[in-house]
């Protein structure tokens, strides 16, 4: 008996049928298209369950639904893994896909959109899960802080705290005082008040000699004046109260070129009128005020403007229509009269002394074409307020710095592309014919844009440098700022920062002439922010972790801003 079986005759049958796909082809594909569509649904879940939830069972949500989903959809396509390898994976992977998002968003989105917004779904999600956990906290919380006063000592005189903003009230035991010499600020000191609101002038004396006496002696090195060792310490005591005098050789003279003053604001007419005052008791000799108001919903700034200023000839109005921080600083940029401009924020005030130290800074070098300053603050009553002073460098660094586009030793390796280390927007300078040539201010950044990113001025601080001129930070240009006081103002603020900073390293790779130089340094990047992070907020308390968490939910949500500012600027140039 054959064994070989005999060919089938297809002739004869009417309809050929193709042979059956293997299974396991199948049964992959199939599984793989189930887990794209469980990652979309834990997504829109996601959504709905933040929408009906807060607090803690928010951050649960967002755990279940999209730190271990994601994870273990992608698993799956590892095969023969029992459940606790598949759950180790699926949490690893989750970890990287949240971390990494915003670095690999930021690559992707030089090719593909779509593809970043795929990449940063999971982290996004996790963000609007855990990042707004705070939401339902009482706003009860901002009054918890212990108030702060504030006040700033001249030892020029004899010893006395004076007020920035207003006198101490009945809630504040403490003060935290600048103290200068000759408009020099030396460094802070924290002090207890007493029961009517004063400071011991005795023991301010002897903390300020503890803390501060090294300075002291430095600045009175460069006066000549370096009294014996051994009579230092009792003549220098005498000296904090009773004041050093008013004669300071010290400082050489400075070339007191005339400055237009830009002070953008919108829909706050409190504010500009408080800002106002302050700029119109400015000391210096020659100088304009030019206030712009951007996008206005009615008349009451212009009125606010009439009433306080408006018979002062330094003092000019213009209107900028198209809402914008950055629009509304070109506008200010292009009506300004002299050479040197300087902006500030309708939420700061100025120091008599502000422009005499800019013009300082513009002094120290022919090439210096940018001058920023201090920005201390000047309210410390919420928890807010006193959170956003620590977390910001400019409200307490009193050394001088001079910036050059190559790096200097102990610069970070980012350097320049570092978001805030040369200076804020409330307080600085520029050389207008600079500022004009490198195109003024980014209008796809800064607060009003359609992106929704605030890094409009250090971007702007580092094309500076990048176009090979200096950048001078002088601490005696001093600016007092008015931090947001309530918990939920300060985290629109933060989520705001966070997002400025993938939007400006994306409008960097975007620009031809920057793109290799800003690729290779994207994981240097990436390690520098997450690091900076943690300090400010895993690692500390839980209420700070918080608003870490909304600074990263803000950077990974940069780049779907990102196309959103970019859209918007199409859109508007063709119309």
């Amino acid at each position: 008996m054959s064994d070989v079986v005999a060919p089938v005759d297809v002739s004869t049958t009417s309809e050929a049928t193709p042979p059956d796909p293997p299974a396991s082809s199948v049964a992959s594909t199939v599984e793989r298209v189930t887990n794209v569509v469980v990652l979309v649904a834990s997504a829109v879940l996601l959504f709905m369950v933040s929408a009906s939830i807060s607090g803690p069972p928010r951050a649960v949500a967002a755990v279940v639904f999209v730190l271990l989903v994601p994870g273990w959809a992608v698993s799956s396509w590892w095969k023969g893994l029992d459940v606790a390898s598949r759950l180790a994976i699926s949490v690893g992977i989750s970890l990287a896909i949240c971390i990494l998002a915003g670095s690999a968003g930021l690559v992707l989105q030089l090719w593909s959109p779509a593809g970043t917004l795929w990449v940063l779904a999971p982290a996004s999600m996790l963000m609007l899960g855990i990042g707004n956990r705070g939401r339902s906290e009482s706003t009860a919380s901002d009054e918890v802080a212990e108030p702060i006063w504030v006040g700033e000592v001249e030892l020029a005189r004899p010893l006395q705290a004076v007020a920035v903003l207003a006198a101490p009230t009945e809630e504040q035991r403490r003060a935290l005082l600048l103290v200068r010499l000759h408009g020099t600020p030396l460094g802070f000191c924290e002090v207890s008040l007493g029961g009517d609101g004063a400071v011991d002038r005795t023991l301010l004396a002897m903390q300020i000699l503890e803390e501060l006496w090294e300075p002291i002696l430095a600045h009175l090195a460069l006066e000549g004046r370096s009294p014996q060792d051994a009579q230092a310490l009792e003549w220098a005591r005498d000296q904090i109260l009773t004041g050093f005098g008013a004669k300071c050789t010290s400082k050489a003279a400075t070339a007191l070129v005339p400055f237009t003053v830009v002070m953008c604001t919108r829909d706050r007419p409190e504010l500009a009128r408080l800002a106002l005052h302050r700029l119109g008791q400015l000391d210096y000799a020659d100088y304009e005020v030019v206030l712009v108001d951007n996008a206005p919903s009615d008349d009451a700034t212009r009125q606010a403007f009439e009433d306080e200023v408006g018979g002062d000839e330094r003092f000019r109005y213009v209107r900028e229509p198209r809402p914008g921080l950055s629009r509304a600083r070109n506008r200010g940029l292009s009506v300004a009269r002299h050479r040197h401009v300087a902006f500030t924020d309708d939420d700061a005030s100025a120091d008599p002394s502000w422009l005499s130290g800019l013009a300082r800074g513009f002094d120290r070098d022919p090439g210096v074409a940018c001058v920023t300053g201090l920005v201390p603050s000047a309210q410390l009553d919420t928890e807010a307020q006193q959170y956003f002073h620590d977390r910001v460098w400019w409200s307490s660094s009193l050394e001088p710095q001079l910036y050059r586009r190559t790096p200097s030793p102990g610069d970070s390796p980012l350097h320049p592309y570092r978001m805030g280390v040369f200076g804020t927007g409330a307080n600085f300078a520029v050389d207008r014919e600079v500022a004009q040539s490198l195109g003024g201010f980014s209008e796809l950044l800064g607060a009003g844009s359609p992106s929704r990113g605030g890094a409009e001025d250090g971007d702007f601080f580092v094309r500076v440098l990048l176009g090979d001129n200096l950048l001078a930070y002088e601490p005696s240009a001093i600016v007092w700022h008015r931090a947001r006081p309530g918990r939920e103002e300060l985290r629109e603020q933060l989520e705001e920062y966070g997002r400025g900073i993938p939007i400006t390293g994306l409008k960097w790779l975007a620009d031809p002439a920057m793109r290799a130089d800003v690729l290779r340094r994207v994981p240097r990047a990436f390690a520098y922010y997450l690091g900076l992070l943690w300090n400010r907020g895993y690692a500390g308390e839980s209420k700070r972790a918080g608003m870490a968490l909304v600074e990263l939910k803000g950077m990974l949500l940069g780049p779907a801003s990102f196309v959103r500012g970019v859209v918007a600027e199409r859109k508007e140039r063709v119309n």
